[in-house]
């Protein structure tokens, strides 16, 4: 989730792509806020481009239809 928020998604965006509820990520976020102890969604976004923070992830459309149980049309 930290890097979710460091690409400036949205508490909605979030939970839509980790399929959880908005107050989820809320509570997430507060908690990660605490841990690098700033106050603001904006510090913890430049707090995280510094390197070493967060991992990168890579996510793809195909793992995301197989976490979410679905296929794509072509059977892959």
């Amino acid at each position: 989730m930290p890097t979710l928020i460091a690409l400036g998604n949205s508490s909605q965006e979030i939970a839509a792509q980790l399929f959880i509820s908005s107050h989820t990520v809320k509570t997430s976020a507060r908690r990660i806020h605490r841990k690098l102890g700033v106050e603001l969604r904006a510090q913890t976004v430049a707090m995280a481009k510094q390197p070493g923070v967060i991992r990168p992830i890579v996510f793809t459309v195909k793992p995301a239809l197989r976490l979410a149980g679905l296929r794509f049309v072509n059977g892959n």
